[in-house]
């Protein structure tokens, strides 16, 4: 997860063309519905068309020039980092503490890594 947020966080310097923003939207989009139904294949699939679609450094001939991000990429990849980061918190039963073996108080009712 922590790579994740980490390239979610990349996203907001990114300088792309326009056409390849479209690309980002939809992907992050991909994200947010994978991890909403805990479809790990999915998430898999969107975390791995995510990571290579950031700025290169070779510039084509005929190139469109890049630009920064757009306001709706940055605001999806806000809510997202938001939902990744704000999953309810299971209680430990009473019994129980995080300093005992098993205690779970703190862990997340979201995965903590990619869903699966």
């Amino acid at each position: 997860m922590t790579e994740v947020l980490a390239l979610l966080d990349d996203v907001g310097s990114w300088r792309l063309p326009p056409q390849q923003w479209e690309s980002v939207a939809q992907i992050l989009q991909e994200l947010a519905d994978a991890y909403a139904v805990g479809d790990a294949d999915a998430w898999d699939a969107a975390v791995a068309d995510l990571s290579p679609r950031g700025p290169v450094r070779i510039v084509r001939i005929r190139h469109v020039a890049p630009i920064g991000v757009p306001r709706e990429v940055l605001d999806r990849c806000s809510v997202l980092v938001h939902t990744l980061n704000g999953r309810p918190v299971i209680r430990a039963p009473k019994n129980a503490s995080s300093d005992e073996p098993g205690g779970i108080e703190g862990r997340h009712t979201g995965p903590t890594a990619p869903p699966g």
